[in-house]
């Protein structure tokens, strides 16, 4: 199967999005088709052997829209101009003040008594009223002919949309009050009962709304516009010769070394020669601290250095940066729909047949009460205008959009709107415990001594450094590194060291001194006797998973290092956080038991599994989901990635890494364990924000539409088709406000 993305021009609605979907589901070998109606693009999954992409692109062109691979836009895309204000704004401003004169024209001398001239008055003028009135009508309709073209070609491929309703309603207005202008010379009466401000006014008040829903959704793409401009435009390169060079960034190459000063942004991933500085990285990751740099560390482009100077060498570039990476995702996630809302497309799809069909009954049942044409004409209009289902089309993308970005400003990556939906539902969380829980990187947890030995603390744990300087193990490593931490002096190098094959080994000295540093049976196998005090505290720290490395002279134990991969600070607060919000936590580790019975019982885990393959954390998971719990399983994306596929949302803290955004449906930038909370209350903002808005379009559908059909006239109300499309337009902003709404919600306070 191949996937491949389209942008779709043409769309106003979701009858417009269901449309290109149902559309494209019928060409033979599509096996998923997925229309975005706020992106405006469409991922599809296809058979090559049955079908193409033109093939596709000629069935979303046979539906009455435009079709290009994402491919091609890309490669075609020229520099776009800035359009002039007549171009954004022009018509719209013309159309409304067209229809405020003609509103003043056919209601101010009714509702407000507003004064006209002689010649216009409908008692002493009434054709010349009438035909000014058509004028007015005709012009703005002229302005907004692109709803007419679009709803009446819709209508005439059997797929009809949000345009169609409009179309209708205000051509049917326009045609009935033309008749009657033709018949005023026989009956000058007539003129009361012309609509043509219904039928001008419908359509801009319908351009003004969908010129603010314009901007709204351009808000919602508002995260993928900041982390694109987050590249500068150039770079300062240092050539052969150690002059500095300003080049664009599409002149730089991988291997080029940068200069980034303070305040600078870095261009592009690197790795820092030389120099030092803190950088900040918040908008990728959202960790609001400056991180450190040194000599050999990483620098992600689009961060900034706040501090310091940096050289650079490039190493990736353009589409290969973590940026890029990461405003991929966001895009595929905004683009991937979440269940619910292929539920709401199906209703969308099937919503503006159905309102058509209601708006021809609601007319003819009034023409059969006795009410006349100009009465069921109002009513026909009325449904006709206020049913658009926009709001429909807006509730859920909007939602996701806004979410997802949300998510990417706190360093959350959410691959699809189905992991965001699922994410609300989960009520287990499972986590691999080395790398994720902890550090990944054993630290010594106890140096123990012998009462006699502790006067040679220093010098021992000196002596131990130097006897382990040349060794690159993680146990020795612990040991030099608290070394360097407790500030113990220097000491010389052992001329000799004998290394026992995983067991330890033996520093000897010039002056003949030596030092024995391994495990228990080492210890045995050279006849060194341990002490019952020093037996008893090592036995002990073994039972809580530490493992030991003793030290030993002259036959003698002396002391021991009780070495632990140490919780992450922000681990135990997590797990807590979790748990009272009624998630059950689970831990599943390769360590040893005691290890992990140790870490579980710090974390405040009851429910751990220690000693499991990674494929035996599969069947956990499985087993936990045969339960009927929904289940996120967090681990580091690497070693972790069946369990991470197999669960029903897998997290991975891999640092924006390849193989942890393709593991997982959920990637932490910062690797902070807070954010595992966080990206599930995410998850439920965006939920709750997409069910307030589904509601809120379905509640005011099923509300207004019996109203503009007439069921309030028996009490006097009747609904006008001016106020009905103001009603529309407000529904959409509504939804569209409250969308935006969300982006303003904090995840939490870390």
């Amino acid at each position: 199967m191949k996937e491949e993305l389209f942008r779709i021009e043409g769309m106003h609605c979701a009858a417009c999005s269901a449309a290109v979907e149902k559309a494209v589901r019928r060409e033979a070998g599509v096996s998923d088709c997925s229309v975005n109606l706020i992106t405006e693009k469409m991922r599809v999954s296809f058979d090559e052997g049955v079908t193409s992409s033109a093939r596709i692109a000629a069935r979303v062109r046979r539906a009455g829209f435009t079709a290009i691979l994402m491919t091609e836009a890309r490669e075609k895309a020229a520099p776009p101009k800035a359009p002039s204000l007549w171009q954004v704004h022009g018509r719209l401003i013309l159309s409304l003040a067209l229809s405020l004169l003609l509103l003043y024209l056919s209601m101010g001398h009714m509702l407000l008594r507003a004064p006209l001239p002689a010649f216009l008055a409908p008692a002493t003028s009434p054709l010349v009223y009438a035909y000014t009135q058509m004028v007015l009508a005709l012009l703005v309709m002229g302005l907004g002919f692109s709803r007419y073209k679009s709803g009446i070609t819709a209508a005439l491929r059997l797929a009809p949309n949000m345009d169609t309703l409009v179309a209708l309603g205000s051509l049917a207005s326009f045609i009935y009050s033309f008749v009657l202008t033709l018949l005023l010379p026989k009956d000058p009466s007539l003129v009361m009962g012309l609509y043509y401000e219904s039928a001008a006014i419908v359509v801009a008040l319908v351009s003004l709304g969908k010129a603010l829903e314009e901007r709204g959704k351009k808000k919602t793409a508002g995260a993928i516009r900041a982390l694109a401009a987050l590249l500068p435009d150039t770079a300062r390169v240092v050539r052969e010769d150690g002059l500095l060079e300003e080049l664009p960034l599409s002149a730089l190459q991988v291997g080029d070394t940068l200069l980034v000063r303070t305040g600078e942004r870095i261009p592009a991933d690197a790795r820092v020669l030389s120099g030092e500085g803190g950088v900040d990285e918040s908008m990728l990751t959202g960790e609001s601290l400056p991180v450190h740099k040194a000599e050999g560390d990483a620098a992600v482009a689009g961060a900034v250095l706040v501090s310091g100077s940096l050289t650079l060498s490039v190493e990736r570039l353009g589409e290969d940066t973590t940026l890029s990476s990461i405003i991929r995702f966001v895009e595929d996630a905004q683009e991937k729909k979440p269940p619910i809302a292929r539920a709401a497309d199906k209703i969308a799809g099937v919503f503006v047949p159905a309102v058509l069909l209601i708006a021809l009954l609601a007319g003819v049942l009034w023409l059969i009460l006795g009410k006349g044409v100009g009465f069921a004409l109002r009513i026909f209009t009325s449904v006709l205008v206020i049913a658009c289902p926009c709001a429909m089309g807006l509730a859920t993308p909007t939602a996701v959009a806004v979410g997802t970005g949300l998510g990417a400003k706190h360093g959350i990556l959410i691959r699809s709107g189905e992991a965001l939906e699922t994410a609300c539902r989960v009520d287990t969380a499972v986590f691999d415990k080395t790398g994720t829980l902890t550090q990944g990187r054993p630290a010594v947890h106890r140096f123990l001594l012998r009462e006699d030995a502790e006067a040679q603390r220093e010098a021992l744990l000196a002596r131990a450094a130097a006897a382990e300087e040349t060794s690159t193990h993680p146990l020795s490593l612990a040991i030099k590194a608290l070394a360097a931490q407790d500030g113990a002096p220097a000491h010389p190098l052992p001329q000799r060291v004998t290394s026992f094959g995983g067991k330890g080994l033996l520093a000897e000295w010039e002056e003949g001194s030596s030092l024995l540093l391994g495990n228990e049976r080492l210890l045995s196998e050279q006849g060194v006797s341990l002490p019952d005090s020093l037996a008893e505290a090592a036995r002990a720290e073994a039972e809580e998973g530490a493992a030991l490395v003793y030290l030993a002279e002259k036959g003698a134990a002396l002391g021991v290092f009780a070495i632990r991969d140490p919780l992450k600070p922000d681990a135990k607060e997590a797990v807590a956080r979790l748990q009272g919000a009624g998630i059950s936590v689970h831990l599943l580790s390769g360590d040893s038991r005691p290890a992990a019975a140790c870490a579980a019982k710090e974390l405040g885990i009851t429910d751990f599994c220690a000693e499991v393959l990674p494929e035996e954390k599969t069947f956990y998971i499985k087993g936990l989901q045969n339960q009927n719990k929904c289940v996120i399983m967090v681990g580091d994306g690497v070693n972790d990635a069946p369990s991470l596929a197999s669960a029903d949302v897998g997290c991975a803290l891999g640092g924006g890494t390849d193989i942890a955004m393709q593991s997982a449906d959920i990637v932490l930038l910062n690797e902070s364990l807070f954010g595992v909370c966080e990206a599930l209350t995410l998850s439920k903002l965006t939920v709750r924000n997409i069910r307030q808005n589904l509601f809120w379009a379905f509640f005011y559908n099923a509300l207004c539409i019996p109203v503009a059909a007439g069921a309030l006239y028996p009490l006097g109300f009747l609904l006008s088709p001016m106020v009905g499309a103001a009603a529309m337009c407000f529904s959409s902003l509504f939804v569209l406000s409250n969308a935006l709404s969300l982006g303003r919600r904090r995840l939490s306070s870390r």
